[in-house]
Formats: C-alpha cells, sequence, structure tokens
C-alpha cells in the first residue's frame, strides 16, 4: 500500500471559517474539522426568516462540500431528511453507511469549525473536546427547551423519536444525540486508525479549543485550529507553541485571520476599559448595562461576573446563556474550571475559585435569569433560588444591575429602564447569531436613545505574534488556512524565513 499522504481542503481557505480539510494517510481516512461556511451560507439563506430545507439545497449551493478522495472516488453520503407524515410534523432521517470508514476531529465548537457535521452519517466517529461536545449539543437543547427547534441542523442532529426521549432540562441526555461523539484530552494521545494525533489545547474566545500534532506515517503535520497567545489561557498557546518548536515539523497548517488591518487588544485590556467604563455609568446613575456576546464566550462570561462583583453590581443572564452555565457546572467540567462562574449552582469549588481570582470581591446581590413569560426554565431557576425577569421588560430588574445577553435580536418593543446602556461584546464566527446585521442593531438601538459601546478582543493571534511563532518553529513546509490573505505567508515566509508556503486551493489534493 502507498504510504503517500494527502491533504485536501474542502473549506477554510483563502476565506475565513468553514475549516474542512481531509487528511488520506495510508488506511486512515480523517478530517480536521467540519465547519459550516457563513461566507457561502450568507450568499442564499438569511437567518431565521429564510432557512434550508433539504441536504439536496446545501450541496447545490456548495454549502455542503461535494467530497471525494484524493483519487476523485466518493466514499460518503451526507445525510438528508424524509418526511414520514402528512402534516410534516414527523420526520425520518435519510442515512447510508459509507463506503470507507473515516473519522473527524474537531479543534473547537464555533460552528465555522463543527456545524456541517451534523450531517455525516451516525457511524463516522467525531473526536472533540468535553467543552465543545456540552456547548455544540446545548445549542441544539437551546432550540428544544427555550426557542423553536425544527430547523434542518435541528432535525438532523436529534431524531425525531429521539426527541420524543429529551423531556428532562435538568439531564438532557447528550447520547440522545444521533451523531457519535468520542471525547479526547488534552495533551493525551489518541489513535485515528493507523495515525497517532496529540491534542493539545489553545487560547481562542470559546473554552475547549485545541491545536493538533498528527503522526503520519511518513510526516510529522500540525493543525493550529483557531489560536491566540494575547487570551486568559495564553499559557495554553504557548505550552503548545513550545512543543511545536521542538518538533521537526514536515507541515503546519496554521490560521491567519487577522492578517490586514486589524486591531488587536488583549483580554485583559478590554476587561480594565470595560470596568472603567461601567464605573463611570453607574457612578453617573446608570441603572443598566446590557451587555451582548456568544453563549459560549465563557471566558468573557466569567470577566463579566468579576466586574459585577468588583463594583457591586447584580448579574442577570439570559436562558441560553444560562442553560450552558447549568450543563458546565453540573458536568465533569466544574473539577476542570480555571475561571470563576455565575454560581447559579452552588458549590464550594467555585468559592474557592472566585476567592483565589478575586479576593476581597463581594458576591452579587441579586443574581438572575432573563426569561419568556412561559419559560420551561422559570421553575429550574426557582429550584435553584435565582431571581428571574422577563426578556420585554427589563424595568423589573434592580437598578445597577449588569445583563448579560446571547443574541442581538430586535430590541424594539422592549421595556428599558431610562438609563440603560447596550454594549456589544461579540467575537468572530461565533454562532448563527451572527447572521443578524448588526447595523440594524445599531439603528434600533439609536432609535430608542440607548447609548452603544463595542468592546472586543480577537479569538485570533495577531500578526507580529504570528510572526514569532512561524519563526520560532520554523516548519518545512506552511500552508496558510483561515485567511483572507494566504498570498501574504508566501510573500513575507519564504522572503525572510526561506519557509516554503504552499497555497491550498479549494478541492485540490495536495501530495505531502
Amino acid at each position: 500500500m502507498s504510504s503517500n499522504v494527502y491533504l485536501t481542503p474542502y473549506g477554510g481557505v483563502n476565506r475565513i471559517g468553514g475549516n474542512t480539510f481531509l487528511i488520506e494517510d495510508c488506511s486512515s481516512k480523517f478530517f480536521l474539522d467540519f465547519g459550516l461556511d457563513f461566507g457561502k451560507y450568507r450568499l442564499y439563506y438569511d437567518f431565521p426568516l429564510n432557512m434550508p430545507k433539504t441536504t439536496k439545497e446545501l450541496l447545490a449551493t456548495g454549502i455542503l462540500p461535494n467530497i471525494v478522495s484524493h483519487e476523485g472516488r466518493p466514499f460518503f453520503e451526507y445525510c438528508d431528511l424524509e418526511k414520514s407524515d402528512s402534516s410534516g410534523k414527523r420526520w425520518a432521517i435519510i442515512e447510508k453507511q459509507p463506503k470507507e470508514n473515516f473519522s473527524v476531529i474537531i479543534s473547537h465548537a464555533h460552528l465555522d469549525h463543527i456545524g456541517n457535521s451534523i450531517f455525516l452519517p451516525s457511524s463516522v466517529p467525531i473526536y472533540l473536546s468535553t467543552f465543545s461536545k456540552i456547548s455544540f449539543l446545548t445549542n441544539f437543547l437551546t432550540h428544544i427547551f427555550i426557542g423553536k427547534s425544527g430547523s434542518l441542523f435541528d432535525k438532523l442532529a436529534i431524531s425525531y423519536y429521539s426527541k420524543e426521549r429529551i423531556k428532562n432540562l435538568e439531564r438532557p441526555g447528550f447520547d440522545a444525540f444521533r451523531n457519535k461523539y468520542t471525547i479526547f484530552r488534552n495533551n493525551v494521545q489518541f489513535k485515528v486508525y493507523d495515525t497517532l494525533v496529540e491534542p493539545y489545547a489553545v487560547d481562542h474566545s470559546i473554552p475547549g479549543a485545541f491545536g493538533f500534532i498528527i503522526r503520519a506515517s511518513n510526516h510529522t503535520i500540525a493543525y493550529t485550529g483557531d489560536f491566540r497567545v494575547h487570551g486568559s489561557m495564553k499559557d495554553f498557546s504557548s505550552e503548545f507553541i513550545g512543543k511545536l518548536s521542538g518538533e521537526r515539523l514536515d507541515y503546519l497548517l496554521c490560521e491567519g485571520t487577522n492578517l490586514g488591518l486589524n486591531p488587536i487588544r488583549s483580554e485583559e485590556e478590554v476587561v480594565n476599559s470595560t470596568e472603567s467604563v461601567l464605573k463611570k455609568f453607574f457612578e453617573h446613575g446608570g441603572e443598566h448595562a446590557l451587555v451582548i456576546l456568544s453563549q459560549t464566550h465563557i471566558d468573557r462570561i466569567s470577566e463579566m461576573y468579576g466586574i459585577a462583583r468588583r463594583l457591586g453590581l447584580n448579574l442577570y443572564v439570559s436562558e441560553a446563556i444560562f442553560l450552558l452555565l447549568y450543563y458546565i457546572l453540573t458536568s465533569e467540567l466544574k473539577e476542570r474550571l480555571r475561571s470563576p462562574l455565575p454560581p447559579i449552582v452552588k458549590d464550594p469549588k467555585i468559592d474557592r475559585i472566585v476567592q483565589e481570582v478575586w479576593p476581597n470581591s463581594n458576591e452579587v446581590s441579586s443574581l438572575g435569569v432573563i426569561v419568556k413569560e412561559r419559560s420551561k426554565l422559570i421553575k429550574l431557576a426557582e429550584k435553584l433560588s435565582l431571581n428571574f425577569a422577563f426578556e420585554n421588560d427589563f424595568s423589573t430588574v434592580p437598578t445597577k444591575s449588569l445583563i448579560l445577553l446571547n443574541n442581538l435580536s430586535s430590541i424594539l418593543g422592549k421595556r428599558f429602564m431610562k438609563n440603560s446602556l447596550l454594549v456589544v461584546s461579540t467575537t468572530e464566527h461565533e454562532d448563527e447569531e451572527d447572521l443578524y446585521d448588526l447595523n440594524r442593531f445599531v439603528n434600533q438601538a439609536m432609535l430608542l436613545g440607548v447609548p452603544l459601546l463595542r468592546i472586543h478582543s480577537s479569538g485570533h493571534i495577531g500578526v507580529i505574534e504570528l510572526i514569532e511563532v512561524i519563526k520560532r518553529v520554523r516548519p518545512k513546509n506552511l500552508i496558510p488556512i483561515h485567511t483572507l490573505y494566504p498570498n501574504f505567508f508566501k510573500s513575507y515566509f519564504e522572503r525572510i524565513l526561506d519557509v516554503k508556503v504552499i497555497l491550498p486551493t479549494e478541492g485540490y489534493p495536495i501530495k505531502l
């Protein structure tokens, strides 16, 4: 059997997001990420009003790539829906066994890295971190328990009969989902068929993010995933970079999201400036500060909790944020927490972390959830002794409150306190809510007379740090991914460092 290794990019090249890279290593066949390309999605669909109905649509539009082996041989088919009754309320999933075994390795739970995996046959192993599994699947549980489930993605994630079994909000049963998820651990090698994979945690704008070293049959390959060195978990990235520098890397697949004119601020700078602004706002009669951030941006949620404690504010969170926090704090993840989370579930371990990270700070006097009027979460909030207020009327939330919301949905028709402030703190490619038009949200805020601020720290490495990393690692071959400017890699790193740069083309195999 040939010992040649092939890499075929099916997304994440000459663009940001949609990472999907097929590696064929002798008898091993696996993907690095299997992400949704938001750019392609926006060309044809508009969340939430115009959504795809079938997998065939996504194949026709190229949102789902037409994947074949390096020899041009199809080896699997995506799953699709088949209505099982005339009402359309029930559905069946059309699923065929792959012609050849393959697996998927997920770097992190942002949808541009994992979103399209929902279309894979259920027999395909999907390797990912514990947080990535909980975060990704909570996205669908949020639709079931809070919003409206029924999109193509929702129906393929959970079959009709599995959905009927998911009744208990407190114990939803992650194993009821259709796909097969296998957990890997930081710094613990695992095998994908005959190929050895080493996962290393990295800092990103979502926990549970990983880079990888892949021991192929005749090459050592590294994949950065999305990473940065200016966040609260930058030590993880430093350890990964240190490991890479000790290798003789044949190939490095490296992200370059922040090439071009992209300002970089560290998480520490963002926290300090945000706290300073909020301190002035509340000292001058401010009543509510509403912060819009991603449900999965756990580090930023932790930072906002810290600000609330230091400034003596109340803290309220949206239903979606509450649900993910609840699943984290009632899972094995609570034993691995580094950043304190709002104590919606009482736990001495959280109290100890709080005292270590924010000594002498005060607990928030009112901790609550923002809910819909007939929310299924009200009973759980009451059981946990939490307060709650309704999403269309913030006037019932105590004054001097920090309110964390997870999307940019319409604010028209909502009742605000007279002296309120809106803070937009979203990050790149975080979830489907990014498909809302930010300008529309700004226009609404200006119409209502609510001041608006933007705070942001990129989830990706800055250009100077990127150059330093490449200089330190010095791979034999460099493959730019997740960037709008792949030619920069070639014109800079080949000229300055004499590193060979391979510019990938979507759908064309690269013989390594």
